[in-house]
């Protein structure tokens, strides 16, 4: 029968049953009959997953492939926005995973696949056993190269769902790894499209493994990434917890496969130093760690003040056994030499650690840090002129106009004091200083601009009530941050201020905010207690989406506006959505109380 006549979607319709239904004989029928198909994919992937090889060769000798047009169109008519059928071939869950990035499995947040295909009548069709997928893989990295272009990917993935006998099978047939992920692997996603997304996802589902499986995806992981050292974060080392970091053998794990530039190695020494852990000392100083005389004396001091008698003894006789004393004291002395022939404070000095430029006021901005130091101050002063400015990227290792060196120095800051005479702090100025855990925002501050703090490893942040201004993002991902204010005399939560703030559980926002933007506190998984005080009027689409642990959630009477969005094909959203025991408390009456009833939301009205 000749079904030639068809829409498009009609087709991909009936070769999608056809793959449920029928032998691989009736499927070359169908397909023969069909003529050209646009969408393919789906199809394939059924096949894969669910039917077997037979049925594949079917599709793949007809024509059928794993790659289709991205586009709006095809987007919609199919539901497929950027999902990769390849990953069918992988154990997952058929429950939604928050560990993956959706674009792989889900779209509109439903499963393209599950754990069983489900047909008429309640039959339903098993996932195929791991040798028969393998032996599918095997076919399509062979003659059915030409439909799976993309088996890269599925080798990144066949690793990180820890399924190693297919990703054996993979790099036996010649597979090779995607540079796109050995750059995520060894340098995070910066850069990269959709990377960060990418590294977030892979630190998340290492992050839910058991250190076995942790070590053994790192160690397929490295293999595959010439010789460079995987990325390290704050984010890694949360995810095998510090009891675990700090096993010898472990700890010698991670200092080989990882790369140490990116540790923060004073506050591993310190932790080392106070449980005693002489073998992991031994292990630091073979690394290098204590090779620098100031490092080395440093942490004999916090040791010796701090009681730890047997890493003292060791840091001891470490020093007498490889210090170089002679030579140590002469270099001192020449350094002190030096220091007293020279001012710090002079404009020659400290040109070569800043770089600024004079505002129309006279008054100046500092727009690069050049120095080395993990502990600094800004100097209130240049010269005569008054320093009031902190500029765009000045401390960021990710400034568009830096020295990798520069980059590797601002890697390592951990305090920054600001002095009183600043008034703004610029975009993204601290972006991703992920060691800074300590910094002051002087009283006199009006505005923190866009991504200011964003990915720093700030803990605490106080801001004085001069603040009037706080940009979009300007707290993105610091998820370690666990407290902040928001300032009286602030006019907006802009967009994503708080997002993934991963540690952050309270929050109180005063009347003069207006509006609560989109984004605000996106994915804070920690958030428990949010405060919302009389005079907030809106809040923007998303604003609270993912905040798991939140449980209440008081709208004031001032609330007027309360923004939903639909995403390409799905159900509308929220601002509370994928909060799953979130109960909002209402004024009677009031716009909000209409809201929860036109939202069919869990709802209590407020005590008069």
């Amino acid at each position: 029968m000749d079904h030639s006549n068809l829409t498009a979607e009609e087709k991909v319709s009936m070769l999608t049953s056809a793959v449920a239904y029928s032998t691989p004989e009736e499927i070359r029928e169908i397909y023969k009959s069909l003529g050209e198909v646009e969408f393919t994919a789906r199809a394939l992937a059924i096949a894969c997953r669910y039917r077997g090889i037979e049925h594949v060769k079917a599709l793949v000798e007809c024509g059928a492939t794993f790659d289709y047009e991205k586009s709006d169109r095809i987007h919609s008519a199919y539901e497929c926005d950027e999902v990769n059928f390849i990953l069918s071939l992988i154990n997952f869950s058929g429950k939604r995973d928050k560990n993956f990035y959706s674009e792989v499995f889900y779209t509109e947040g439903k499963p393209v696949l599950d754990d069983n295909l489900f047909l008429e009548g309640g039959k339903k069709l098993p996932v195929l056993p791991l040798g028969e997928r393998i032996e599918i893989a095997e076919y399509l990295c062979g003659n059915g190269k030409s439909a799976c272009p993309d088996v890269g990917t599925l080798l990144y993935y066949t690793i990180l769902k820890k399924s190693f006998a297919m990703a054996d099978a993979l790099k036996k047939s010649g597979v090779v790894f995607p540079d796109e992920y050995k750059k995520i692997l060894s340098e995070g996603g910066s850069g990269i499209p959709k990377g960060m997304n990418r590294w977030f996802e892979y630190s998340n589902i290492i992050n839910a493994m058991n250190i076995n499986d942790f070590l053994r995806v790192c160690e397929y992981f490295y293999a595959e990434l010439d010789g460079k050292p995987l990325h390290f974060t704050v984010m890694i080392y949360s995810a095998i917890r510090s009891e675990n970091f700090y096993e010898p053998e472990l700890f010698k794990f991670f200092l080989n496969h990882f790369n140490q530039s990116k540790m923060n190695k004073t506050k591993m020494l310190n932790v080392i130093i106070k449980n005693n852990l002489i073998a992991d000392l031994e292990i630091a100083a073979e690394a290098g760690w204590l090779k620098q005389p100031r490092k080395r004396d440093e942490m004999i001091a916090f040791a010796s003040e701090g009681g730890y008698t047997e890493a003292s003894a060791w840091l001891l006789d470490f020093k007498n056994r490889t210090a170089d004393l002679a030579a140590e004291q002469e270099k001192a002395e020449k350094k002190m030499i030096r220091e007293l022939n020279a001012a710090p404070d002079s404009v020659s000095e400290l040109k070569k650690v800043w770089s600024y430029k004079k505002r129309e006021d006279g008054t100046l901005i500092i727009t690069s840090y050049k120095g080395n130091n993990t502990e600094i101050s800004v100097p209130a002063k240049i010269g005569k002129e008054a320093v009031t400015e902190i500029g765009a990227y000045a401390f960021s290792p990710y400034a568009p106009r830096r020295t990798k060196e520069q980059a590797y120095n601002r890697e390592k800051i951990q305090k920054i004091t600001l002095p009183d005479s600043i008034r703004v702090i610029g975009e993204r100025a601290f972006y991703w200083c992920k060691a800074l855990e300590e910094i002051n925002v002087p009283d006199g501050v009006t505005e923190i601009c866009n991504g200011t703090f964003s990915s720093c490893g700030i803990k605490k942040m106080t801001l004085p009530d001069s603040v009037r201004s706080i940009g979009e993002r300007a707290f993105w991902g610091c998820d370690v941050m666990e407290s902040v204010n928001v300032p009286d005399g602030v006019a907006e939560i802009g967009g994503g201020i708080f997002g993934v703030c991963g540690a952050l559980k309270k929050i109180e926002i005063p009347g003069s905010v207006e509006k609560i933007s989109v984004h605000a506190f996106q994915r804070c998984l920690a958030l428990e207690k949010v405060i919302i005080h009389e005079g907030v009027a809106e809040i923007g689409r998303e604003a609270f989406s993912d905040c798991a642990a939140l449980r209440e959630l008081e709208l004031p009477a001032s609330i007027s506006k309360i923004t939903n969005y639909r995403y390409r094909g799905g159900d509308m959203l929220t601002p509370f959505y994928e909060i799953p025991d979130l109960t909002l408390i209402v004024t009677p009456k009031s716009y909000a109380e209409k809201y929860c009833k036109r939202n069919e939301l869990k709802y209590k009205l407020k005590d008069s």
